[in-house]
C-alpha cells in the first residue's frame, strides 16, 4: 500500500495484472516502457489519484486508452513509439493542467493537435520527434513561458515554427537534428536563445554564415554539428563556447588547423571526429590533453 513507485519496463506485465496495483493509494510513477500493455491495462489505472508520472514507450497504447487516464494529475506522460496515438489524445492531454512533460515521439499528432497545448501552462518539456507537426502547430506554444526542453529532431519544424521558439524565454534544451524544412534563415532566430546549454544541428542546413550568429550564445555545453556544412570559419565562434564538453563534428568540413584551435576550449572532454579528414597527428595532439577523449569512429 505505501509503494511509490512500480518500474515494469521490459517485463511481461498483462493488462488484467495491473488490476493488482489498482488499490495502490500512494502510487506517484508507473514504468510500463516496451510493454505489452494495451487500452484495456489503463481501466486499472484510471482510479490512482496519486499519480504523476506515467512512462508508455513502446506499449500498445491507442487514444482509446490514453481517455482513460483523463482526470489524473499527471505531470509527465511518455507515449514515444505509441504509433496509434494521435490528436484526440492531445485533447486529452490538454485538459490536464498539472502537465509538465509530453513524449509523442513517432506518433500520429499533427498540426491540429497542437492546438490543446496552449492549455499547459505548466509545460517545461515537448518532445516530438518524427511527428508531423510545423510552425503552424508551434503557434501554440508561444505562450508557453515554462517551456525548457524542445525535442524536435526528425520532425516537420520549419522557419516559422523556429521564430515562436526563439521568443520562448527559457529554453536551454533544443534538439533540431534531421529537420529538413528548416533554412539558415529561421536558425538565424536560434541566437536569441542565449539560455541553451544543449543544441543539436545533426543533418541539417546549417553552414558558417549561418553559426556565424551563434556567438552570444556562451552558456553551451553540448553541441552536435554532425554532418552539417561548417567549416574553419566557424572555429572562432566555437572558440567563444567556452563552457563547451561535448562537441560533435563528425561529417563536417573542419581541417587539422581547425581541429588544432578547439583543443583551446577549456572545459572540452568529449570531441567526435570521425569521418573527418582529421590527421592521425593531430587525433594525437589531441589526446594528449588530460581529460580530452577524442571520438574517432562512429558505429
Amino acid at each position: 500500500q505505501n509503494l511509490e513507485a512500480l518500474f515494469l519496463r521490459r517485463t511481461g506485465i498483462t493488462d488484467g495484472g495491473l488490476s493488482a496495483i489498482s488499490g495502490l493509494s500512494k502510487i506517484r510513477a508507473i514504468d510500463l516502457r516496451n510493454s505489452n500493455i494495451s487500452d484495456g491495462g489503463m481501466e486499472h489505472l484510471s482510479g490512482l489519484k496519486t499519480l504523476v508520472d506515467i512512462q508508455l514507450e513502446k506499449s500498445k497504447l491507442t487514444d482509446t486508452g490514453v481517455a482513460r487516464l483523463k482526470g489524473l494529475p499527471l505531470k509527465s506522460v511518455n507515449l514515444n513509439y505509441c504509433t496509434s496515438v494521435s490528436d484526440a489524445s492531445m485533447e486529452v492531454l490538454g485538459t490536464m493542467p498539472t502537465l509538465e512533460s509530453i513524449q509523442l515521439d513517432y506518433s500520429k499528432v499533427t498540426d491540429a493537435g497542437m492546438a490543446h497545448v496552449a492549455q499547459m501552462k505548466n509545460l517545461k518539456r515537448l518532445r516530438i520527434r518524427g511527428c508531423d507537426v510545423t510552425g503552424e502547430g508551434l503557434k501554440h506554444i508561444a505562450g508557453l513561458i515554462k517551456l525548457q526542453r524542445l525535442e524536435l529532431r526528425d520532425s516537420s519544424l520549419d522557419d516559422a515554427g523556429l521564430e515562436i521558439i526563439a521568443a520562448l524565454p527559457d529554453v536551454n534544451y533544443l534538439d533540431i537534428s534531421e529537420c529538413r524544412v528548416a533554412t539558415t534563415a529561421g536558425m538565424k532566430h536560434i541566437a536569441k536563445l542565449t539560455k541553451l546549454t544543449y543544441l543539436g544541428f545533426w543533418e541539417t542546413k546549417l553552414d558558417d554564415e549561418t553559426f556565424a550568429e551563434f556567438y552570444g550564445l556562451t552558456n553551451v555545453e553540448e553541441l552536435d554539428l554532425k554532418a552539417t556544412s561548417v567549416t574553419d570559419e566557424s572555429v572562432p565562434v566555437l572558440l567563444k563556447m567556452q563552457k563547451l564538453r561535448d562537441l560533435n563534428l563528425a561529417g563536417t568540413q573542419l581541417t587539422n588547423d581547425g581541429f588544432r584551435q578547439l583543443s583551446g576550449l577549456p572545459a572540452l572532454t568529449v570531441l567526435n571526429v570521425a569521418n573527418t579528414s582529421i590527421g592521425f597527428d593531430v587525433i594525437d595532439e589531441l589526446n594528449a590533453r588530460e581529460g580530452l577523449t577524442v571520438v574517432e569512429f562512429e558505429n
